[in-house]
């Protein structure tokens, strides 16, 4: 005799459909009399509602995920989804994460959430049988750029530069120059130095093979401030791949494209769309959307300060109303 039974499985919040367990029973006589076993089947495509005792568990990981949660340095908001199928001990053998929408970036830091979370509870017997699955999305907010407090930037160019790149640098901060005058900045936004210890942003050559890059617009990149905010740093890769050492250079055209994207970092144009597309690779003329121009105007104009302040700043946006 031949026995379907449907189990309900560990499932995540949508819930999967029901598994189905195949039972043998070998060498069992019924009496002639005896009537077949028929088990009530759910209507097609129906899902059975979860368990309250599945849903605490549920809910239970994910508070535990949040507690050891580390936000990512990323450019704009994003949201994404976390899976995971936690066995009966509380490990993980299972896991993903998607970007649904916004920055990438987010996905090591749901890997080293759950890592730091495991092992989780144990699931309980009266849960499931072997494990459970836990699904939910989470939103993940973009860390406030960090701008400049006053203006001029005073930059140091490093020497290391061959003298081609050295002149593709300064040819970035002479065309966000007209750009900002563009605006209606009448300050001058940048002052170059000789010397790193009179600057408070250094643009530096860099081999580093974990650069940011987009090898369809030949950007290796980075910029960033350090933790007291009195300096930035920006690192541009020579190479169109910072790890393959026979990679082909990066042109002193490119070079200007690459610092401009990162200027505009600096300037708080936070979505990458907006920093690195800034330039078209087509003609080598940097252009802004008007709201884009309003918003590095703005700002370099609030920073405008006439020497009383140095390095950089974070502005917490206000409490919308």
């Amino acid at each position: 005799m031949v026995i379907w039974v449907s189990f309900l499985p560990a499932s995540d919040m949508t819930l999967r459909s029901a598994s189905v367990l195949l039972v043998l029973l070998a060498g069992v006589c019924l009496p002639v009399s005896a009537q077949p076993i028929r088990l009530a089947q759910a209507p097609e495509g129906a899902k059975a509602a979860p368990s309250p005792e599945l849903k605490a568990y549920q809910l239970k990981a994910r508070d535990k995920f949040i507690e050891n949660w580390q936000p990512p340095d990323i450019d704009n908001d994003a949201r994404v989804e976390v899976y995971m199928r936690i066995d009966r001990d509380g490990r993980v053998s299972q896991s993903e994460v998607k970007t649904l929408d916004g920055a990438k970036g987010a996905e090591d830091a749901v890997k080293e959430a759950i890592r730091r979370s495991v092992p989780f509870a144990e699931v309980p017997e009266s849960v499931a049988p072997y494990y459970v699955d836990v699904r939910f999305r989470l939103k993940v907010a973009a860390k406030t750029p960090p701008t400049p407090a006053c203006l001029p930037v005073t930059v140091f160019i490093a020497p290391e530069f061959p003298e081609p790149n050295q002149q593709a640098v300064r040819t970035a901060l002479t065309n966000w120059t007209n750009l900002l005058r563009e605006g209606g900045l009448k300050s001058e936004p940048f002052s170059v130095v000789d010397s790193r210890d009179k600057a408070y942003l250094a643009v530096l050559p860099s081999t580093d093979g974990k650069l940011s890059r987009n090898d369809k617009t030949s950007f290796v990149g980075r910029f960033a401030v350090n933790e007291s905010l009195s300096n930035g740093t920006i690192e541009l890769g020579l190479k169109a791949r910072p790890d393959v050492p026979a990679s082909a250079d990066i042109t002193p055209e490119q070079l200007t494209v690459n610092t401009m994207q990162l200027i505009g970092k600096m300037f708080g144009l936070t979505s990458s769309d907006e920093a690195y597309n800034l330039m078209s690779t087509s003609k080598l003329e940097g252009r802004l959307k008007p709201e884009q121009l309003k918003q590095v105007t703005d700002t370099a104009k609030a920073a405008d300060c006439s020497g009383a302040k140095q390095g950089f700043q974070v502005k917490v946006p206000d409490e919308p109303k």
